[in-house]
Order: structure tokens, then sequence, then C-alpha cells
């Protein structure tokens, strides 16, 4: 029992670093706040240059 404590909070302490990060990488490049989803900032824009660079998007 004591064993699988130990190992949900090295889970929950790896969720919570992984998630700052990605907030962090979505506040560098500005999508965090925006909300304009009209300029190819949807889903499906996302889905189409998912492989690409940001340098390299073309918009």
């Amino acid at each position: 029992m004591r064993r699988m404590k130990i190992s949900l909070l090295i889970l929950l302490v790896f969720i919570l670093q992984a998630s700052n990060a990605l907030r962090g990488a979505l506040v560098r490049t500005g999508r965090a706040t925006s909300k304009n989803w009209e300029d190819n900032e949807g889903m499906y824009y996302y889905m189409e240059n998912i492989g690409q660079k940001p340098h390299q998007v073309i918009c």
C-alpha cells in the first residue's frame, strides 16, 4: 500500500511538471489566450500543420 502511494505521488509530480511545461510553451507562443478561431487558429489548422515548426507554417 505504501509503495502504491509513493508511485501515485511520483505520477502526480510528473503530470504537474508536464502541464506546467505545456502552459509555458503556450504562453511563449501566444496561443494560451488566443481566441481568434477564424484566422487559422482552430483545431483543423493544427491537425493539418502538426508536423511543421512554427516558422514553416504557411498561413
